[in-house]
């Protein structure tokens, strides 16, 4: 067997099973790191776009419930990497004129497939895009793969201001962006409205008449509107609007919620590890794997040759 055939078959035998699905499914730019920083307090292993937390002063080879954590995280790599290289194709093809990326629909299939090694793997919790963009999938793989009901976390923002701010802070990056409101986070809705993979990306300067600007800022407020309802009928164990709150959340008091909220859904024996995990302070956080630095290559030559996955 190949090596990628060993880390197959260790991500099938994943004892993962033992430790429902975290999902922060808060939009981009509503405080989802902040959520992420307390999961990996709880010594939760989680992984949030250019971040992750995957390892402790508890080494992971002791560990009874999330196993081969690193797994997982490489395949998030390879999910960032590909989610990526999807939004990027199609944005090229539209600046030459031309909407349709050829691998766009190859492209997506991979993201998926990379999104189950994610959910298969030891990885407790996922956060923000793309994960964000397929809710209903990641619910779907979590409930077969791991036989327990996901627990779902929601970071709120006003759809106006959130929406304002998304452009003005990702004004040259594609956002998915379907017609239909509906589908706007929801990449298999959104194919299901007949577009193309190709159709569903846009960014605020592919238009440059102000009118089709402030169709698209509306399109996106619409959207999430929509997206955080959709989401609160799941009926979340835990919502927090840090943009509206009287009070400073501390990052402590939301970490004491969030475990307060998940303990309860939890093994006997994953309560024992996380309590321990948090006496000792949680999981590093690192900033996965970009930018390429010699000082980052560095860093993942010694994770690659300490897990044999070099």
């Amino acid at each position: 067997e190949t090596k990628r055939d060993d880390i197959t078959n260790l991500l099938n035998t994943e004892q993962s099973g033992t430790f429902p699905l975290i999902i922060g499914a808060g939009q981009g730019t509503t405080g989802t790191r902040s959520i992420q920083k307390a999961v990996c307090k709880l010594g939760i292993p989680s992984v949030h776009y250019h971040n992750a937390c995957f390892e402790g002063k508890v080494p992971f080879n002791n560990t009874t419930i999330f196993q081969h954590a690193e797994l997982g995280v490489k395949a998030h790599v390879k999910v960032i990497e590909t989610w990526k290289e999807l939004r990027d194709c199609v944005g090229d093809a539209r600046k030459r004129g031309n909407v349709y990326c050829a691998k766009a629909d190859v492209l997506l299939t991979l993201v998926r497939k990379y999104v189950t090694e994610v959910i298969q793997s030891g990885v407790g919790a996922v956060h923000d895009t793309p994960y964000t963009m397929m809710v209903p999938y990641v619910i779907k793989v979590a409930r077969e793969t791991r036989n327990s009901e996901p627990i779902l976390l929601l970071t709120e923002r006003n759809p106006q201001e959130w929406a304002a701010r998304r452009v003005q802070t990702h004004e040259l990056t594609p956002q998915l962006a379907c017609r239909d409101p509906r589908g706007a986070f929801d990449i298999d809705y959104c194919l299901d409205s007949r577009l193309n993979a190709s159709d569903m990306f846009h960014a605020y300067t592919d238009y440059i008449d102000s009118a089709e600007q402030d169709e698209y800022v509306s399109l996106l407020e619409k959207s999430m509107d929509i997206y955080q309802q959709t989401i609160r009928e799941l009926k979340p164990v835990y919502m927090v609007n840090m943009f509206e709150s009287k009070e400073r959340i501390e990052s402590s008091m939301m970490e004491q919620s969030i475990w307060n909220v998940c303990k309860p859904r939890l093994s006997l024996a994953a309560v024992n590890e996380l309590n321990q995990r948090q006496t000792l302070g949680g999981l590093k956080r690192h900033r996965a794997l970009w930018p390429k630095t010699p000082k980052h290559q560095s860093w993942l030559r010694q994770w690659n040759l300490k897990n044999k996955l070099a």
